[in-house]
């Protein structure tokens, strides 16, 4: 018994020194320091000093069964075991309690670190710590109001030298009022102004302004001369362009690219012009040869009447026959040539066939390319076609293009938009 009673003892010391180990913890807020006091209770300290001795109990009856069966058997009573189990019993019941126990400590001690929490909050809530977030958006807000309002008032210096060069230059207004609005000014340059502290309107702004105006307003009397001789269709494209693009260099380029498409029209059109003559000529020619033809045979018709040989005129006959059937069929598959082709041609631009008249030619006696109109892998084929015939100096595309990469490109954006 008294050793068991130091055996506890020193479980004791044990756990007391385990307990007073608890480091304090150190944050950026505060330092907590939780110095732990338990004070077992009387039924604790009992069953502490029960558990060692029933279960020494246990393993000597046990020890004495293994030694030797039948001698324990003889030996052992059964009264004496009960009260054992009993005494057992009374112990084992004491686990309930320290399960209780156990969760009382632990709400106990969650408590404790709420309430630790909560303190620190209270602390940090009347120091306004919540409102720490918003003061600094605002502060950023600020920031960005205070840019807003600097770039404001120097887009207003600004505003006198654009409206300025506007009434110099009328011509903008007259052609061009989208680019006479001065919001439309700040969105092309909006990195002309800035709302950093430091970097005020310097006169090379102005300078730019004034240079940037006179430049427009240069490519509008560009367009106003029209040089390149273009349509009114033309010209108001190349004005609409230059909305989006405004820039001497750009009305240039793009003046003399529309006088290129321009004549290249023409000249296709002159051509399918001269085309369209000269299939009419043939047509008239192929007509008189018939005609001369069915004299002929009408004259042999006359002559083998007149000599009753009713041989030769069977024969006349039926070469008569044959002649008009094999017209009728050459006049019909004509007809429906011209129908199909007719159809065909009209599921595409006239610029088209004016501009590539025998690549259409190519394409309607092609029957796999029929629907390049309607269908994208047919579109894809067609284009794949072009690509490979420019490598060819006979070819169709390489006769129409002279393997011009911009007539090329044009044939491509025509095949797209079919």
């Amino acid at each position: 018994m008294i050793s068991e009673t130091k055996h506890i003892n020193q479980v004791n010391q044990t756990e007391d020194t385990n307990q007073n180990n608890i480091e304090p913890i150190q944050t950026a807020i505060a330092e907590v320091n939780i110095t732990p006091a338990i004070t077992e209770t009387s039924n604790f300290q009992a069953v502490l000093q029960e558990i060692p001795k029933r279960v020494k109990e246990a393993d000597d009856l046990l020890e004495d069964y293994r030694k030797d069966p039948d001698a324990f058997l003889e030996s052992i009573d059964d009264a004496a075991l009960d009260a054992q189990l009993k005494e057992m019993t009374k112990v084992s019941g004491f686990v309930r309690d320290i399960e209780k126990s156990r969760k009382a400590i632990k709400t106990y001690i969650n408590g404790v670190r709420d309430q630790l929490i909560n303190t620190l909050d209270k602390r940090l809530e009347g120091a306004s710590f919540h409102e720490l977030e918003r003061a600094q958006s605002d502060i950023k807000q600020l920031k960005k109001d205070v840019e807003a309002d600097r770039r404001a008032k120097r887009w207003e210096e600004i505003r006198s030298t654009f409206e300025a060069n506007v009434n110099r230059y009328p011509l903008l207004g007259e052609f061009a009022p989208e680019l006479a609005d001065f919001s439309r000014f700040k969105l092309l340059f909006p990195k002309l102004i800035s709302g950093a502290k430091t970097r005020k309107v310097t006169e090379s702004d102005h300078t730019m302004v004034n240079e940037t105006l006179y430049a427009w307003n240069t490519a509008v009397e560009l367009m106003k001369e029209n040089e390149w001789s273009l349509s009114p269709q033309d010209l108001n494209q190349l004005l609409t362009t230059f909305k989006q693009n405004p820039s001497v260099e750009f009305v240039q380029r793009e003046g003399r690219q529309l006088k290129i498409n321009a004549e290249a029209r023409e000249k296709a059109k002159q051509e399918a012009e001269a085309r369209r003559i000269e299939q009419e000529r043939q047509m008239k020619i192929a007509e008189q040869q018939r005609q001369q033809e069915m004299a002929r045979i009408q004259e042999q018709e006359r002559q083998a009447k007149l000599k009753r040989d009713a041989e030769a005129q069977k024969q006349a006959e039926q070469q008569r026959k044959e002649l008009e059937e094999r017209s009728r069929l050459m006049a019909e598959k004509e007809r429906q040539r011209q129908a199909q082709y007719a159809q065909f041609g009209g599921q595409y631009k006239t610029i088209f066939k004016e501009s590539f008249p025998q690549f259409i030619e190519y394409l309607f006696n092609n029957p796999a390319y029929h629907d390049v109109h309607s269908s994208a892998q047919t579109k894809a084929s067609v284009i794949y076609d072009v690509m490979r015939q420019v490598e060819h100096p006979n070819s169709v595309v390489t006769r129409e293009t002279a393997k011009d990469p911009q007539k090329v490109l044009d044939l491509v954006r025509y095949i797209l938009d079919a």
